[in-house]
Formats: C-alpha cells, structure tokens, sequence
C-alpha cells in the first residue's frame, strides 16, 4: 500500500479542517509561494495550491473529491481480482454476477446495479475476500 499526495496534504489541513481553516490555510500558502511575491518560486508549487483551493472551497467539488479519495483508499486496501465492463455481468432473474476463481459468484441485485450506472462499482466475491472492479462505459448486460 503506498500513501498518495493529497490537497488536505498540500494545503497541510485535516480531511475534516472546514471551509475557514482551508482558506486561511490556502491564503497563507499563496502569499509564501506567489510567483510575484518570490523570484525563486516554483510556479507549478502555487498551480497546485490554487487547484487544491479550487476543489477543497467549493462543496460539491469537495464531495466529488472525498468520494474519489475513498475509492483510491479501498482500492489500495482490498485485492480485487479483476475490472471488467459491465456487459461481461450475466443475470439471473433480478440479479447479476460474474464468476470468481475461488468457485463462487460475485453478484449484485439488479436495483442496487441500477443506482451504481454513473459510477464504477467495488463488488466483493460472496465466496472469499476477494473483489472486482465494474465499470459502466456502457450498459449491455447479457440476459
């Protein structure tokens, strides 16, 4: 498992810190690594604090993030097996499900499949520890 860069890292607040404790955080930051403020500044440095404002300052933005940051966190935790399309899922009655090398099915009932259509889905096997990955770049599910 291996630690990743974070904008709460960049801006040096807690996950938790709120909109205030950000921004007083990124206003000090900027003011320390300004290109017009210092010569020697690397301004790829102050892009990047500006992003993480840019994201962490704005509440949907943030959310997304988080979300994303949970994803990156579970799938650095869990072994999934493999990440397949959507369409390589049978069904069988209301529910999907795929074979796991262990014997057994990861599966899915088709309502919670429904709510996962914009988004990836973690889905572990019902068999052993094991998980895959599904992606919705289309959704042709066979029958």
């Amino acid at each position: 498992m291996f630690e990743i860069m974070t904008f709460y890292d960049l801006l040096g607040v807690e996950q938790n810190a709120s909109r205030a404790e950000i921004k007083e955080k990124y206003q000090k930051l900027v003011r320390q690594v300004h290109p017009d403020k210092q010569e020697l500044c690397d301004s790829n440095h102050f892009i990047e604090i500006d992003k993480a404002w840019k994201v962490l300052g704005d509440e949907d933005e943030r959310r997304r993030y988080d979300a994303e940051l949970l994803e990156k966190e579970l799938e650095n935790e869990i072994c999934i097996q493999e990440t397949i399309d959507s369409s390589m899922l049978s069904k069988a009655r209301d529910v999907f499900y795929y074979p796991c090398r262990c014997g057994d099915t990861f599966s899915v009932e088709e309502s919670q499949f429904k709510d996962h259509s914009q988004n990836d889905l973690l889905l572990g096997c019902n068999g052993c520890s094991l998980f895959i990955k599904i992606i919705f770049s289309e959704i042709n599910v066979k029958l």
